[in-house]
């Protein structure tokens, strides 16, 4: 279990930024449980639709819990799929 959150998500950003994918999915799940992070759906599908769209099937199954409306969805699609290497996503 994580000792301290907040530290965690420094570092899974850092690593995510660069495209580890078990850090994207990570930060996923930290932003869908408000753990270390405010809880934030969008940001929780945008960063599981990076893992997802590198393969993680796990990505993919929590992508599709995160319960967003068509609205949410897209803006999540938009942030995802505008992110570039070296870049942590954010609304």
């Amino acid at each position: 279990m994580v000792k301290d959150p907040a530290k965690a998500v420094t570092w899974y950003q850092k690593a995510a930024a660069q495209g580890y994918i078990k850090a994207q999915y990570n930060l996923g799940w930290m932003y869908q449980n408000g753990r270390g992070v405010a809880k934030d759906s969008v940001l929780a599908y945008a960063w599981h639709n990076l893992a997802a769209r590198q393969g993680d099937e796990n990505a993919k199954k929590q992508r599709d819990l995160t319960g967003l409306n068509s609205v949410q969805r897209a803006e999540a699609e938009k942030i995802s799929a505008s992110w570039k290497q070296g870049q942590v996503l954010s609304r």
